[in-house]
């Protein structure tokens, strides 16, 4: 195989890799370099077993390439979140919003006054 031979200078970048930015960096280029040639190669094998007839393959295949996407995009998202900015405590907590909370009274069941209503009676 020659997979490890191409990961090899992302592993480098990767021990190298300093600030978060930096780890950031690698992993989306792993994403770029890496998992995406695989997510094309598994979905056109899919789409050559889907032709000769293998269906049992071809969706295996296809789930594979799922699979491969998902972790694709959750390192893309890890990688953004890498590469932004940290901000303080105090920063954050400033952009939360408050939550609004209803009244009491508000919560609890309606009472009708009154007596009940009488069942209608059939003639």
């Amino acid at each position: 195989m020659t997979s490890p031979a191409t990961a090899a200078p992302h592993l480098d970048r990767l021990h190298r890799a300093g600030q978060d930015a930096e780890l950031g960096s690698v992993l989306a280029s792993v994403e770029e370099d890496l998992l995406a040639p695989l997510h094309q190669v598994l979905e056109q094998a899919a789409e050559v077993f889907r032709r000769r007839g293998d269906l049992r393959s071809a969706a295996a295949l296809d789930a594979h390439a799922t699979t491969v996407e998902r972790v694709g995009d959750e390192l893309h998202y890890l990688a953004e979140d890498l590469a932004a900015p940290i901000r303080s405590d105090r920063a954050a907590a400033a952009s939360i919003r408050p939550v609004r909370v209803a009244p009491a009274a508000a919560s609890e069941p309606v009472r009708a006054t009154g007596p009940p209503p009488q069942p209608a009676r059939s003639r």
